[in-house]
């Protein structure tokens, strides 16, 4: 169990210090109903069957956390699931190591339509491979997502290598994506509750090789 205002950090190396979870188990996670915030998490390999870093209920959120140089091992379910606010997750790599799972996802924010939505957050300098769910990343509800400079390659999930539903502002620029498969290479929809869209995109800059099935 984490506890907000301090820095975890694993030991150097590829794989640095690595944790693996059993079942459906988080590997890091805080307790329900509370919030973690003000986090450093950086040089750790996230492995086995469960999640690498997540809440335990819905809308809980993880807030201004820095994830830097860790490694989500592509046995997960998900390397990383909260409501992300603030955060700045960079120079990580999803799914490049370890066997393919079923159903593995690699960054899902879900925000809270009406108390925290998710907001403010950063993805850059990534690389996501191996996605065998619904997605590769997922943003739902909210606003302010600026994505930018990750490699999004051989994924093949059942929807969309990105997934940006119902994040009112959103910056996708300077990505490649390769060989995905999917219904398509990035998706904007509507939150399930059809009342926020996805009023403002910018995409640009991205490179997209479409030889996968995700070609739109």
């Amino acid at each position: 169990t984490l506890k907000s205002n301090l820095r975890y950090r694993g030991a150097s190396g590829l794989a640095g210090s690595v944790l693996n979870a059993t079942g459906t188990n988080r590997i890091f996670t805080w307790p329900p109903g509370e919030r973690l915030e003000f986090v450093e998490i950086d040089h750790f390999a996230f492995a086995g069957g469960g999640y690498g870093i997540a809440n335990q209920t819905v809308g809980d959120y993880l807030s201004a956390a820095d994830v830097h140089h860790c490694h989500f091992f592509t046995t997960l379910l998900d390397g990383i699931k909260a409501n992300l606010i603030g955060c700045d997750i960079h120079h990580n790599t999803f799914g490049c190591m370890g066997d393919p799972a079923a159903g593995t996802c690699h960054i899902t924010s879900t925000g809270n339509i009406l108390l925290s939505q998710t907001n403010r957050n950063t993805i850059r300098n990534n690389q996501f491979s191996h996605a065998t769910g619904d997605h590769s990343v997922k943003f739902d509800v909210g606003t302010t997502l600026r994505l930018h400079d990750n490699i999004f390659e051989a994924n093949a999930p059942s929807a969309s290598a990105l997934i940006i539903k119902g994040i009112y502002n959103s910056f996708v620029e300077y990505n490649h994506f390769e060989n995905n498969a999917g219904v398509e290479q990035i998706q904007f929809i509507n939150d399930d509750s059809e009342t926020i869209g996805c009023y403002v995109a910018r995409v640009a800059g991205n490179w997209l090789n479409l030889i996968g099935a995700g070609n739109q």
